[in-house]
């Protein structure tokens, strides 16, 4: 049986696109025109800062449409989790160091104890 896709909005890529793309050249302007080295360094400063802003913002308006563009129904598969156990180090009056256990985990039926 062939896997089929749901129909699901994908993700705006052309926007990421457009983003990136004035930023750098808003970076690149500002190694041209600005006159001073100072000038310049305060602009690549603002100029990554807002494109990486820029980036950021277009990731949390577009978080359900990446998470669902790998998703259907009939293509899933199992995941399985191996949990260890961490050991913690504990001090006792007879300065012998005794090791206890942190946390137990265990998963059943979707919930963890």
């Amino acid at each position: 049986m062939a896997c089929h896709r749901r129909k699901a909005a994908s993700p705006a890529w052309g926007t990421l696109y457009v983003i990136v793309a004035v930023g750098l050249g808003g970076l690149a302007l500002g190694e041209t025109f600005a006159p001073d080295a100072r000038l310049r360094l305060i602009a690549d400063g603002v100029g990554v800062l807002l494109l990486f802003g820029g980036m950021r913002l277009w990731v949390g308006l577009n978080r359900a449409r990446l998470a669902l563009g790998n998703d259907s129904p009939c293509c899933t598969s199992r995941l399985t989790v191996r949990v260890i156990e961490r050991a913690a180090v504990v001090e006792n009056d007879a300065d012998e160091p005794e090791l206890v256990a942190e946390a137990t985990w265990r998963s059943t039926a979707g919930r963890v104890t």
